[in-house]
C-alpha cells in the first residue's frame, strides 16, 4: 500500500526524484520509482541493507534510475534541495518490543524507547527538505503509534501537519505528513 499511495501521489506532482529514508532492502522505492519513472535516491544506514537495494534496483532494471546511499537521514541531501515525495519506513518498535524480532537485524526494528527515535529522523528531514507542496509518506506501527507521531510534531512544534493516515493490516499504518498550513491558507514553508 505504501507504493501504491506514493505512485497516487507522484502522478499530481512535478518530475523530482523520490526520497526513501530507511529503504532496507528497497522493495517499496523500488516500486514506486517503476510505476512512476522517477529518479529514487535510497537511503539507509544498514550498509547490508543498502548491498540488498543496489541488487533490487539492478534485478528490476532500475540500477541507472537509483542511487543508494549508506548514510544517516540527515546527510542524504545538500542543504537547499527539496523533494515532493519522501517515503520512509523507519525502525519503529520499542526496544523493547524489538527483542522479539530475532530474524532482523536491531538496527532495522529498534525505534529507541518510545519507538519514535527514527521516525523524528524523518520527519527533520521533512521539514528541511520536503517542497512546500510535497508529501512524506511514513509507515508506523498502527493507529496508536500514528497518533503519538502527531502529537510529537505538535510538542516539538514541528512545521508539518498529518493529513491522513492510512491503516495497513492489524498492525500498521501510513501516514501522509505535509508541510503545515498557516491561518492565511500559505504553507508556513511559504511565509518569509
Amino acid at each position: 500500500m505504501h507504493a501504491l499511495w506514493a505512485v497516487e501521489i507522484a502522478r499530481d506532482q512535478p518530475f523530482d526524484r523520490i526520497v526513501e529514508l530507511c529503504c532496507g532492502a528497497g522493495q517499496i522505492g523500488l516500486l514506486a520509482a517503476w510505476w512512476t519513472r522517477r529518479p529514487l535516491l535510497q537511503v539507509d544506514t544498514d550498509p547490508v541493507a543498502c548491498r540488498f537495494a543496489r541488487l533490487n534496483a539492478g534485478e528490476a532494471g532500475l540500477a541507472d534510475q537509483v542511487e543508494v546511499m549508506n548514510a544517516p537521514a540527515a546527510w542524504c541531501l545538500p542543504p537547499a534541495v527539496r523533494t515532493h515525495l519522501i517515503i520512509a519506513d523507519p525502525p519503529s518498535l520499542t526496544s523493547d518490543e524489538s527483542t522479539r524480532w530475532a530474524h532482523s537485524p536491531i538496527s532495522a526494528v529498534d525505534g529507541g524507547a518510545d519507538g519514535l527515535d527514527r521516525i523524528r529522523d524523518c520527519l527533520e528531514l521533512a521539514v528541511d527538505h520536503l517542497h512546500p507542496d510535497g508529501s512524506l509518506l511514513l509507515q508506523v506501527q498502527g493507529a496508536a503509534q500514528a497518533a503519538a507521531v502527531d502529537v510529537e510534531i505538535a510538542r516539538v512544534a514541528l512545521p508539518l501537519e498529518v493529513s491522513e493516515v492510512r491503516e495497513v493490516g492489524v498492525a500498521g499504518a501510513v501516514m501522509r505528513v505535509v508541510p503545515a498550513v498557516s491561518a492565511r491558507g500559505r504553507r508556513e514553508s511559504d511565509v518569509e
